[in-house]
């Protein structure tokens, strides 16, 4: 039985299916283009849903609509350029969503293939001769862009990895070509009101100096951590009319320490007393106790005593206002109140410092674990004071009943906080002259860190360090040097830069060799 009465219906039929399919084809690549588009907002929701699986599902099949991936290495011309641009900034994203689900493996690979998508971008453009052609501006900035945002991720990812020296070099060319975007809006009028949208472009350049500004900081390189940050805050500064928001504050503390590292206080004190009006504005009073107590400490190294004793007593006075949580108020409490203590000690009052590092630590005691940091940094100014009056033995019984307790509370005897005591320990024993019985804690500190940790880190280098010195007191030149070489070699794994404090007094260690000056000299090279 025919569906249809005649041949003659099925042809035309058939004919009409054939157009049909012919116009569809001539559609695909407006289908296809929408297609993408539809997967990518679907990807952006999902991500923003937290559903990871599917965000990188839709985004990948957004990718496939607009070209097969491979297609993309070979740039030939602008739109190839565009097309690219599109795919990393969904490679972007795919990186992203993996490292939500914590998957830094397969982020990286994504952000080597994006790379290898815009890097034969970047150098098509360079080779173009019209730069003065406005599509060839916008093209641009979108690579450089693109190419920013990655590698800014690439270091961002180095950083979680502890390779700080990778993350350097990383974002130092991120923020190149960061700067290159913002040249060609500031010197392309046209290119400018297209992107007037992209008004955060310098927030964006402000946010990758001070991610660079945290890793040379951490890495020791403190005069170009400050002007790191400086610019920073400057960018900040010039764009926003409210200088006490969250960024500008980070800032602030950031050039603070640094300054202080440095050595230039003034510099440091002007820059905490700007973070203090932050903070004083917002009400922030917990904050506010803190920055009070650094404003102390920068004065008491400039030895304006009775300034920092104001400071250090207007913390006190912060603190034991009510209103702030449970364990908050008295820990704030214990700072001031140790903080005044420590501005006793400077003015030589050791008899009254001692009791109000006495009382800090009993509150802490009472709110905080044995082993906490802050109960042993209390344990350790009171052991400090008594070494100064000449009370070594004192000190000595406060550390090992700080040893006993932690073990007793942890249960175990091969932890880091007791390595941390048996350092003080040996420290006290040192200043008593007393180097055989200091080698020895050290010595047993250094073991429990190896035990402790796959590596070493700079606590490590630390103790190296006091058993290298003690071994040159004793005149064990060849143990001493053998101690020093490790302790650069575990400053180097944690990419401490030659400008790292603890660098500085390993090598001005080692010169007491004289043998030792081309060595050291290929030292500082390598760090």
């Amino acid at each position: 039985m025919k569906v249809f009465g005649n041949n003659s219906t099925q042809e035309h039929v058939q004919n009409n299916r054939q157009n049909a399919k012919v116009k569809t084809a001539k559609r695909k690549p407006r289908f296809f283009k929408t297609s993408a588009a539809s997967y990518s907002v679907k990807g952006d929701e999902a991500l923003r849903m937290r559903d990871y699986t599917n965000a990188i599902k839709y985004y990948w099949e957004s990718i496939s609509q607009i070209s097969p991936i491979d297609d993309c290495e070979h740039v030939q011309d602008l739109s190839q350029c565009k097309k690219n641009c599109v795919v990393v900034s969904t490679l972007l994203k795919i990186s992203e969503a993996h490292l939500k689900e914590n998957k830094k493996t397969e982020s990286r690979s994504i952000l080597e293939r994006a790379e290898s998508l815009i890097g034969p971008v970047v150098i098509f453009e360079n080779q173009q001769e019209n730069g003065t052609d406005e599509e060839y501006n916008v093209v641009r900035y979108s690579s450089l862009t693109l190419f920013s945002k990655l590698l800014e991720t690439k270091g961002d990812l180095d950083v979680s990895d502890g390779d700080l020296t990778a993350a350097e070099e990383v974002y130092l060319s991120a923020l190149s070509h960061k700067r290159n975007a913002v040249n060609i809006i500031r010197t392309n009028g046209s290119v400018a009101s297209l992107f007037a949208a992209h008004s955060n472009i310098d927030m964006e350049l402000a946010a990758i100096l001070k991610k660079m500004g945290r890793v040379l900081q951490r890495r020791g390189n403190y005069k170009e951590s400050a002007l790191t940050f400086s610019e920073a805050l400057s960018i900040r500064q010039g764009h926003q009319h409210d200088n006490t928001s969250t960024e500008v504050a980070h800032l602030l503390q950031h050039l603070t320490e640094v300054y202080r590292e440095i050595g230039d206080y003034e510099s440091a004190l002007q820059h905490v007393k700007s973070l203090e009006k932050c903070f004083r504005k917002r009400d922030s009073r917990a904050t506010l106790v803190n920055i009070l107590i650094e404003k102390s400490n920068i004065l008491i190294l400039q030895k304006k005593y009775v300034l920092s004793m104001s400071e250090a007593t207007s913390a006190l006075d912060i603190s034991n206002a009510h209103g702030f949580e449970h364990s908050e108020g008295p820990l704030l409490r214990a700072s001031a109140t140790e903080q005044v203590a420590k501005v006793l000690e400077a003015q030589l009052n050791y008899d009254d410092a001692i009791l109000w590092h006495k009382n800090a630590h009993t509150m802490r005691s009472s709110t905080l674990s044995v082993s906490h940091p802050l109960v042993l940094q209390s344990a350790k100014c009171i052991a400090q004071i008594y070494c100064k009056s000449g009370e070594h033995d004192r000190a000595k019984t406060l550390f090992k009943d700080m040893r006993d307790k932690v073990i007793k509370t942890i249960g175990l005897e091969e932890h880091i906080r007791v390595a941390d005591i048996l350092d003080e320990l040996g420290l006290v024993y040192s200043d008593q002259d007393n180097i055989s019985a200091a080698i020895k804690y050290h010595r047993r500190a250094l073991e429990i860190r190896k035990t402790c940790k796959a590596s070493l880190g700079l606590d490590g280098a630390k103790t190296l360090g006091y058993i290298a010195r003690l071994q040159l007191e004793k005149g064990n030149r060849l143990e001493a040097m053998s101690h020093f070489s490790e302790a650069l070699a575990i400053l180097r794994k944690n990419h401490c830069s030659s400008s790292h404090p603890l660098v500085i007094k390993t090598i001005r260690s080692m010169t007491a060799f004289d043998h030792v000056e081309d060595e050291l000299e290929s030292i500082s090279v390598k760090l």
